[in-house]
């Protein structure tokens, strides 16, 4: 444990606790409040890094590249890399450990150990040298196109919600068509979009609509 934290834990038993998935715990005692805490915290460090990192971005650029990081794929994908896995405590009645999310909620509520053990600025170290620089590549990850639409989509599929995109005008400029397309959220118009790119004009609206839905 010491080699994976990167220093020796003062109380042990908030580490043991960070690692009892429910399944395991009949007495309630598991690691859901660790992992809500080290949640919080793990966002906060995320989006301070790239805040100062990325000075040239706006809100939506860096809202983006923190969902990315902080994703439930990613967070089980580093949470397996750094071997979280073998002291998870947790019944074996659960076959697939990563689809069920354990691993990343098990490393959440690891980053709410170490806050609780060591305070912030050792929650924070951890955070930057153990999960962040050597799982994630922040410049790469920059240079992937963002996809609003995918996201505005997905949210509505969990959400129950209906998307539609409307072509609102269409207007010939020296035999280009301009696009002005809208996305519609039950019907209702959430955002607007203005493109010869039809497609673009779709992601466009899509963007609007993720900000105006705070999606």
């Amino acid at each position: 444990m010491c080699d994976i934290l990167g220093f020796c834990p003062k109380n042990l038993s908030l580490y043991h606790l960070a690692f009892r998935h429910s399944s395991s715990a009949s007495d309630g005692n598991n690691n859901e409040r660790l992992e809500m805490l080290g949640d919080s915290v793990l966002n906060f460090v995320v989006a301070d890094f790239l805040f100062n990192k990325f000075l040239d971005k706006r809100e939506g650029f860096l809202t983006e590249m923190r969902s990315k990081i902080v994703s439930r794929q990613s967070m089980n994908d580093i949470a397996s890399d750094m071997g979280l896995q073998s002291f998870i405590k947790y019944s074996h009645s659960i076959k697939n450990v990563k689809e069920n999310d354990m691993l990343g909620n098990a490393l959440e509520a690891l980053i709410g150990s170490v806050y609780l053990d060591k305070g912030y600025n050792a929650a924070r170290k951890f955070i930057l040298d153990k999960f962040l620089k050597p799982h994630i590549d922040v410049n790469e990850l920059a240079q992937t196109e963002f996809n609003y639409k995918s996201r505005l989509l997905n949210w509505a599929q969990l959400n129950r919600n209906t998307v539609e995109f409307k072509i609102l005008e269409e207007k010939k400029i020296k035999h280009r068509s301009l696009y002005k397309v809208g996305a519609f959220v039950n019907n209702e118009q959430k955002g607007e979009g203005l493109n010869f790119n039809k497609k673009q004009a779709e992601k466009q609206a899509a963007e609007a609509a993720c900000k105006e839905l705070a999606v």
